[in-house]
């Protein structure tokens, strides 16, 4: 403090002292507040900055996870067209040789059953003519 600040409280005797004493207090407790709130700020800032990298190991942690997440999902989506269209070949073969199969099944069928009109046509040709000759035998 200046002389002249403490001269002039002087003159004022206890009253000038114990002004003079607040004033002393007054400025000591700032320099504790400001130290104060200089600590609590760094210590926030402390505070902040390992959240943020907690916050960031956090991420990386998820994103390694969803990276590998999709990975899978993406092999497994892979693996499953090979597998569709693997058995989509399989039943495509397996429909076209039934087809055949069947073909070949309904063109002996029909060559069955022209056979077997031919020898029925036959056969009740002769029946007629079994017929015809036992009427003309008397």
């Amino acid at each position: 403090m200046p002389d002249a600040l403490i001269s002039q409280l002087l003159d004022f005797g206890a009253l000038g002292i114990f002004a003079g004493f607040l004033i002393w207090q007054h400025l000591g407790m700032q320099k504790r507040l400001d130290a104060l709130v200089e600590r609590f700020q760094g210590q926030l800032d402390k505070i902040n900055a390992d959240y943020d990298g907690r916050i960031e190991v956090m991420r990386e942690r998820y994103d390694v996870v969803i990276g590998g997440i999709r990975s899978e999902a993406s092999d497994a989506q892979k693996d499953f067209l090979l597998i569709r269209e693997k058995i989509h070949d399989d039943l495509v073969d397996k429909i076209d040789d039934n087809s055949r199969k069947l073909d070949s099944a309904l063109k002996k069928i029909e060559t069955g059953l022209k056979e077997m009109r031919e020898h029925y046509v036959s056969v009740e040709i002769e029946k007629k003519a079994r017929e015809i000759a036992s009427k003309d035998v008397p």
